[in-house]
């Protein structure tokens, strides 16, 4: 378990290192707090033995997971604007795919975890 103390500084150690590892331009510090927003959501399971390693892992996979989640809605626009021929997409364009985009949410958030996923 870890403690109040040593998660601060935890926190206060790594959350530089964490950022500039991400460098995912303007996101780059909501994903650090994310990572350091789970650690502190699981610190009754934690102990100390490699923590930093942890918190590489953790922000590598939210990293990856971010980039194929703008992927695919670059994809998902791309083939949107292709459809019809235009470059913007019209309002119920805009309303399908945000639709899509939350029934995936939704559907993903209910597969049971598997041990390559990271949550």
């Amino acid at each position: 378990m870890i403690s109040e103390a040593e998660f601060k500084q935890l926190f206060d150690t790594h959350f530089d290192a964490i950022r500039t590892f991400i460098f995912y331009t303007d996101t780059a510090s909501d994903m650090a707090q994310d990572v350091f927003m789970k650690v502190w959501e699981k610190r009754k399971q934690l102990n100390n033995d490699n923590l930093k390693s942890l918190l590489y892992k953790m922000a590598n996979d939210l990293v990856i997971s971010n980039y194929r989640k703008n992927t695919s809605r670059s994809d998902f626009e791309q083939s949107m604007s292709l459809r019809d021929g235009s470059e913007a997409a019209s309002p119920e364009d805009e309303l399908l795919f945000e639709e899509l985009a939350s029934s995936y949410v939704r559907r993903w958030r209910r597969c049971p975890k598997r041990s390559g996923r990271s949550s």
